[in-house]
């Protein structure tokens, strides 16, 4: 089991089923995978990688979306943020 971080922003792309919630639990066997990247989590809840920008898993900031997802790990999912 992860926990997953959506931000507010990226919600409304998440399929029907998928809680709406900013924070929820997710099972690596509903993936059906040996392992499972950041990339594979991300299209397996329906978003599309030009949405996502940011990953970070247990507060570390990832580069890599085939980065493998441990069970237990805690992942935020963030688009583009600007400020100025």
């Amino acid at each position: 089991m992860i926990t997953i971080k959506v931000f507010p922003t990226l919600r409304p792309y998440l399929p029907p089923g998928i809680p709406g919630k900013a924070e929820f639990p997710l099972d690596l066997a509903d993936l059906k995978a040996e392992s499972v990247s950041i990339r594979a989590l991300i299209e397996h809840l329906g978003l599309s990688l030009d949405k996502v920008n940011l990953a970070i898993i247990n507060g570390i900031i990832m580069r890599d979306l085939d980065q493998v997802i441990k069970d237990g790990d805690v992942v935020v999912l963030s688009p583009a943020i600007g400020g100025g």
